[in-house]
């Protein structure tokens, strides 16, 4: 994957859409997820429901906690080592080496999908929906998460302009399944399914994000005519999150609260969700990329975190924020330390029955989960 990963994302989707041509026909049902904020738990909890009731599927999502074989899935499980290298370079190699990592992961969905003769064919959007690779296929129904501001070097410095470029790919006659949201936001979206045609389903709004993403995968289910509401209701409650979700785990005496959120909604969300300690006190590590409101989120944390509980780190990953920035956009008495030595730093400074939040990015909250 390395030399894969070096390749830069495009606004074109035209050689993905060219690339597609290695295929003849596309017999299953595309559901496209975008939005800011939960897009690979809602793919993961249709996905489980889904095969429960017997369909085949496959899922594209990003990132990884442990390994790249996470992004395929076929009915919820991850491809074989040998089988998802030698795919993918295989497909590198007929689509002439001019593929992004991205690009050529969706491929591989889209192979794995026609080889198996699925029914569905679920995708994560890596970023926004009308430059996106998976966007190359026309998505049958469209799954918005919501809409925050990040990504604005490529997405618009709005929520409107994001909104626009996040369901610019929306095919007419099509489903779009969302949260209810603010006026302004509602009113561009009704203007949208006016305007195509689509067949639209608001979710009522709660604070809890998981019960929201719940909600947005049972009305996907009711428009994709698979089950009545009720038994899909009844089907989620038991299924939990995929990893680093609201996790929590038990080392040491301690409490770790694992959370890939990653925008100020995302956080304060993770942070409402977090249970209570029945002796002592929640510290929080906080680490996140270059592109993200590092500010708004460490407001937020240190409305329920002492300065002097609050550490501040580097996520492992190369688009990080640098520590040195974020310690100058942090407050005095908050701890800084690189991402490996941070839960040495919370050991040392803490109590049997304390515990530590992990929240800011993906590649942070992973690095928790796999120690």
């Amino acid at each position: 994957m390395k030399r894969l990963v070096e390749r830069r994302m495009r606004t074109d989707l035209k050689p993905v859409k060219e690339a597609l041509d290695l295929w003849d026909t596309f017999d299953f049902d595309v559901v496209q997820v975008v939005g800011s904020n939960g897009k690979g738990t809602v793919v993961h909890l249709l996905e489980k429901v889904l095969v429960k009731l017997g369909r085949e599927t496959v899922s594209c999502t990003s990132p990884h906690l442990i390994s790249p074989t996470e992004r395929v899935k076929h009915n919820g499980r991850c491809l074989d080592n040998s089988e998802f290298y030698e795919t993918l370079f295989e497909l590198d190699r007929l689509t002439k080496n001019k593929m992004t990592s991205f690009e050529l992961l969706f491929l591989l969905a889209v192979q794995v999908a026609v080889e198996r003769n699925v029914d569905y064919l679920l995708l994560e959007a890596g970023m926004g929906g009308r430059w996106d690779a998976t966007s190359a296929l026309n998505a049958n129904c469209t799954i918005l998460t919501g809409v925050e501001l990040e990504h604005t070097e490529y997405l618009g410095s709005t929520r409107e302009e994001i909104l626009a470029e996040l369901t610019a790919q929306i095919p007419f006659k099509s489903g779009l399944i969302v949260p209810e949201l603010e006026p302004e936001i509602s009113e561009q979206i009704k203007k949208l399914v006016q305007k195509r045609n689509l067949v639209l389903s608001e979710v009522e709004p709660t604070k809890s994000v998981l019960v929201q993403n719940r909600k947005l995968v049972a009305n996907t289910l009711i428009f994709l005519d698979e089950i009545e509401l009720t038994s899909a209701v009844e089907l989620l409650e038991k299924i939990e999150p995929p990893p680093c979700r609201q996790t929590l785990l038990q080392q040491d005496g301690r409490s770790y609260f694992l959370d890939v959120a990653h925008t100020p909604s995302a956080v304060a969300a993770a942070l409402e969700a977090r249970p209570g300690l029945e002796a002592g006190n929640w510290y929080t590590a906080f680490g996140c990329l270059q592109s993200k409101r590092a500010q708004e989120m460490m407001n937020i944390i240190l409305e329920r975190c002492p300065a002097e509980r609050l550490f501040l780190t580097e996520p492992p990953s190369p688009r990080k924020m640098p520590l040195q920035t974020l310690v100058e956009k942090g407050p005095e008495d908050a701890k800084s330390s690189g991402a490996e030595d941070i839960n040495q730093l919370f050991l040392n400074l803490s109590e049997p029955g304390d515990g530590l939040t992990v929240l800011g990015s993906f590649s942070l909250a992973a690095l928790f989960y796999n120690k």
